[in-house]
C-alpha cells in the first residue's frame, strides 16, 4: 500500500476509527479518479508495521491540497485528532490555502466550535448524513467525492482576471471557485481578490492575487452571497446575505459582526458599498431606498 511519503498526496481524510464504514464508502465513490491516477488519497490505514506512524501523517498533511473532516461526535471525542490532526490542518488552511472540507456524519458541536464552523460543511449540520435515506447519502457522498475531484483537478468554476494594459483580452490570472461565482471584489492594495458564491455554493472566497493561491474561505452564512466589499482602508470586508451583512476581517478571517434587518421595514439587500472615508455604508436592493449605515 503507497505510503504517506510520496510526494503526490493532494486529499487527507481525517476520522475517528468508530466511523471507519463512512470512510470506506467515501473510498469506494473516489476509487475511479484514484485507479485513473487523477487523485492521491491518503488516510491512516496507509500507515504500514513498522512505519514512522507520525512523519507519514506529517508528510500526508505537508502534502495535502484538501482534507477531509468526517464529522461526528467521535471525531470530536478523539484526543490524536485534536492534538495531532487538526492543528496542523488549520494552520495549512490559513499559510498555504488548503481547502477544509468537513462532511456531518451525525449529530455533534460541529456548529460550536468556531475553528471548524467557519468552513462550509458539505451538508447543513442538521441534516446529518446517519439521518438520511441511503440514496441521499449516496448523492452527497459522490457531491462530495466531485467536490473534491474539482478542488484537486482545477475543474471548478472560473473567476477569470484580465490585464488592460492593452485591450480587456489580455488574460491576466484565472482563480478557481466551485459552484459558480455571484460578485467579486478587491482590496484597496490589490493584493487580495474576494469572490462570493451563488446560492448552493453560499460561501466567500480571499485569493493572494499574485499568487493565485486560495488563502480562506469564509463561511457560516445563511444564503448566498449577493454583494461584497472591502472597506477603504482594507480592514474589513463586508457581504449581503438576504436580509443581513456579516463584516469579517480580512487578514485572519475572523468574524467582526454580523447585522440582520426586518425585511418587512427595509426589503433584501443586493448591493453593498463604503463611503470614500469608510465611515458609512450603504446598501440597496429590493424596493425604492437606499441605505446609510454608521
Amino acid at each position: 500500500m503507497a505510503s504517506a511519503s510520496s510526494s503526490h498526496t493532494k486529499v487527507f481524510i481525517s476520522y475517528s476509527h468508530a466511523d471507519k464504514v463512512w470512510l470506506e464508502r467515501l473510498k469506494r465513490h473516489l476509487k475511479p479518479v484514484i485507479r485513473e491516477g487523477r487523485l492521491d488519497c491518503w488516510d491512516d490505514t496507509h500507515i504500514q508495521p513498522g512505519d514512522d506512524w507520525k512523519q507519514e501523517i506529517r508528510t500526508a498533511l505537508d502534502t495535502a491540497q484538501v482534507a477531509v473532516l468526517l464529522i461526528s461526535a467521535d471525531f470530536f471525542a478523539s484526543d490524536f485528532i485534536d492534538e495531532s490532526e487538526l492543528p496542523p490542518l488549520l494552520t495549512a488552511a490559513q499559510a498555504k490555502g488548503v481547502r477544509i472540507l468537513p462532511v456531518i456524519l451525525s449529530a455533534s458541536r460541529f456548529a460550536r466550535n468556531p475553528n471548524l464552523a467557519q468552513f462550509q460543511a458539505i451538508n447543513p449540520p442538521d441534516r446529518p448524513l446517519a439521518e438520511m435515506p441511503q440514496a441521499e447519502q449516496e448523492k452527497m457522498l459522490d457531491h462530495l467525492a466531485q467536490t473534491i475531484e474539482h478542488a484537486v483537478g482545477g475543474q471548478d468554476r472560473e473567476t477569470a482576471t484580465y490585464g488592460l494594459e492593452n485591450s480587456p483580452s489580455s488574460l491576466a490570472r484565472v482563480l478557481l471557485h466551485e459552484g459558480g461565482v455571484k460578485c467579486i471584489a478587491f482590496s484597496p492594495s490589490g493584493k487580495l481578490l474576494a469572490s462570493g458564491g451563488r446560492d448552493q455554493d453560499k460561501s466567500i472566497r480571499l485569493w493572494d492575487f499574485e499568487s493565485g493561491r486560495q488563502l480562506r474561505g469564509l463561511s457560516r452564512l445563511w444564503g448566498g452571497i449577493d454583494a461584497i466589499a472591502f472597506s477603504p482602508d482594507g480592514q474589513w470586508l463586508a457581504a449581503v446575505c438576504g436580509n443581513g451583512l456579516i463584516f469579517w476581517d480580512p487578514e485572519s478571517g475572523r468574524e467582526l459582526h454580523r447585522l440582520y434587518v426586518r425585511p418587512e421595514n427595509f426589503g433584501f439587500f443586493n448591493f453593498v458599498t463604503f463611503s470614500p472615508d469608510g465611515k458609512l455604508l450603504a446598501t440597496g436592493g429590493e424596493g425604492d431606498k437606499i441605505k446609510l449605515w454608521r
